[in-house]
């Protein structure tokens, strides 16, 4: 029987002629590379690999090279390629077309932090979840203000948001839209958002509330963007009418006390009324407390419930 661990030791890599300016195209067989710990976004079926692999086989080839850097004397660990990498398996395990057993590869020298870095910018081609983009966004954000040294091209581009935004080729307030959900998200609602349960729409309302209304809302099945933000508008409107009431009591109690608002005149902070005057002023009921109001004592407020009074 033939000692396939020899073939493969022995084949596992060769090298073509052609070459770019900076890096060689090396091809390598496909049990010969592995998965990185970098990989953050992996399809959630295989319907999206064997997509790919029905496309290779169309097109005859891979068109696009992979992107790797050596793991130890007989292995590469994948930075760009891992659904090629598993397409190219499936046709050559499941379909028996063996001439896709190597794939094109660019090796390059990167420590970990920039080998982590190329996993997030070179995944433009996978449609990723909301929560996937934010966990790229979130990363890189962190490699960059932890490791400068490491990318001295990026420095002195602006704000993060901005090189942020440059680099993934997205807005910068989808960008700030991420980090809002990020960093004010409650472990809750962060747990359906990585479960696609809720729409970015949907966590960046949440983010806006305290962790425990979240946490309520979601008990309650409001899942949403428009139910979440009618939750909010209905509680600015409760805080709006709250506000009113304390400035009608505030005001009511600059008024003069007066039972029933009738009687002699209040005398301090107001001139006296005289007869005349008291006899042009209208008399009506509060239409908040039913108290007997009067024009001249009650020209905007009640002085009995503070509620306001339109003559």
């Amino acid at each position: 029987m033939a000692d396939f661990n020899s073939f493969f030791k022995m084949t596992t890599v060769r090298d073509v002629k052609i070459a770019h300016p900076k890096w060689a195209v090396t091809w390598i067989h496909y049990t010969k590379l592995i998965r990185t710990r970098f990989q953050y976004a992996d399809p959630d079926t295989m319907e999206v690999i064997y997509t790919l692999a029905d496309a290779i086989e169309a097109e005859g080839q891979v068109l696009q090279n992979l992107v790797v850097r050596k793991s130890d004397a007989d292995q590469y660990e994948i930075l760009a390629g891992h659904k090629r990498t598993k397409a190219c398996q499936i046709l050559v395990e499941e379909r028996g077309l063996t001439q896709y057993e190597f794939l094109p590869c660019i090796i390059m020298e990167k420590n970990d932090v920039r080998a982590e870095f190329s996993v997030y910018t070179t995944n433009t081609h996978y449609e990723e979840t909301p929560y996937q983009t934010m966990y790229r966004i979130e990363r890189m954000k962190y490699l960059l203000e932890n490791f400068p040294d490491q990318f001295p091209e990026v420095q002195g581009k602006g704000r993060m948001v901005e090189k942020l935004a440059q680099l993934m080729n997205k807005r910068r307030s989808m960008i700030s839209d991420y980090q809002n959900i990020a960093h004010n998200l409650g472990e809750k609602a962060m747990e359906r958002f990585q479960e696609n349960a809720i729409t970015k729409s949907a966590a960046t309302a949440l983010a806006g509330l305290e962790e425990e209304e979240q946490n309520a809302l979601l008990d309650q099945g409001i899942t949403s963007y428009k139910e979440i933000q009618g939750y909010k508008k209905g509680k600015k409107q409760e805080k709006q009418l709250e506000k009113n009431k304390i400035e009608r009591i505030s005001h009511s109690k600059k008024q003069p006390d007066l039972k029933n608002n009738v009687g002699t005149p209040y005398s301090g902070n107001f001139h006296e009324s005289s007869p005349k005057e008291l006899q042009k002023s209208r008399e009506s009921t509060c239409p908040h407390c039913k108290a007997q109001v009067n024009e001249l004592y009650n020209r905007y407020y009640c002085g009995q419930c503070g509620g306001k009074i339109t003559w």
